[in-house]
């Protein structure tokens, strides 16, 4: 899995220097490299991970994520693997079972995203975001109120 990811990351980072992917979209491929090698094992070669395997993947993904980001992460999983494949470093395309995809349209709809939409705060504490004002969020999410002066 480090070989895969390491690989995959060196291509990314010929792209990140010559200007065609962002530096964030960088970060977000070495967060996803740093989480396979967490889950699955940084010596495990890929042809080892099972259906299984990305079963535990996902679930851990949704735990922390939302639907959205969980099916980005989904797809920059896939990404990493598709090139390994493309790249001869695995003789064939992992096998990711029926759960290993990204969130149904449904799912994405009902979910609560954009400004003003609501979030669930630690403590089960029910706060909005997008006022504009990034302090004053910061604050008000962590119990304090705003105060000029």
């Amino acid at each position: 899995m480090e070989d895969v990811c390491n690989q995959f990351l060196s291509h990314k980072e010929g792209r990140l220097l010559s200007g065609e992917i962002a530096q964030g979209t960088y970060n977000e491929y070495l967060s996803t490299g740093n989480r396979l090698a967490k889950v699955f094992g940084k010596k495990t070669p890929v042809g080892a991970v099972a259906v299984d395997d990305f079963r535990r993947l996902r679930a851990s993904i949704a735990k922390v994520s939302g639907p959205v980001r969980l099916g980005n992460e989904i797809q920059r999983v896939r990404s990493i693997l598709r090139v390994a494949f493309e790249d001869d470093l695995i003789d064939s395309p992992p096998r990711y079972g029926a759960d290993f995809k990204k969130p149904s349209a449904k799912v994405l709809r009902k979910s609560p995203r954009g400004p003003g939409a609501p979030q669930v705060l630690a403590g089960g504490v029910t706060g909005r975001t997008g006022s504009g004002d990034r302090e004053r969020e910061g604050n008000d999410f962590i119990g304090h109120r705003w105060r000029h002066g």
